[in-house]
């Protein structure tokens, strides 16, 4: 009977895609343009499975299936690798049902995003930003820093494995934390 329950437990608990996972180990990367647009309003919100994630498009909502996505290799920033969404098909707009039971009550810090084990934060200046990440107990790590691009938003998926950001010329990514 208990193993029984360990196993629902273990089926019930929120995991992240296991589309995205596969692809940042097949390409060797930690990062994903999931998005491409320079016309991003708001801040991204995720489903509360964290199997979607989704951007503001010009007044539309667009969801990305992170279950389903293929990643192309690309490079960023002065030659970070990174993933690009090869298949703009996941895209689907999203309904405006969704969006109201998929946004937080509170709308996010445009800076920071953190959970109890650690915090993600853009650091702005002039037109550049550098996305800090500090793990509970560790130093904080710079992972990049961008070109003349502003970016921020960021928002962590409901199981804490990943986290979304905007930039605003490239769009919306999706990045490991595990």
């Amino acid at each position: 009977m208990i193993r029984q329950l360990l196993v629902v437990a273990l089926l019930a608990a929120p995991q992240a895609p296991n589309g995205i996972r596969k692809e940042f180990a097949r390409l060797g990367v930690d990062t994903a343009l999931v998005l491409p647009s320079s016309a991003l309003d708001e801040f991204p919100i995720w489903s509360p499975d964290s199997r979607y994630v989704a951007a503001n498009v010009m007044g539309t909502w667009n969801r990305v299936d992170l279950h389903e996505i293929t990643l192309a290799p690309g490079t960023w920033h002065g030659g970070e690798r990174i993933g690009v969404v090869e298949a703009r098909a996941i895209v689907e707009p999203l309904e405006q049902s969704l969006v109201h039971r998929w946004k937080p009550e509170v709308e996010p810090d445009p800076a920071v995003a953190e959970s109890r084990s650690i915090r993600i934060e853009f650091r702005q200046e002039e037109l550049r930003s550098s996305l800090v990440v500090t793990r509970r107990g560790k130093a904080p790590v710079v992972k990049w820093t961008s070109g003349l691009e502003e970016c921020g938003s960021p928002v962590l998926s409901p199981d804490g494995s990943l986290v979304a950001f905007l930039c605003l010329t490239n769009g919306l990514f999706v990045m490991n934390l595990k």
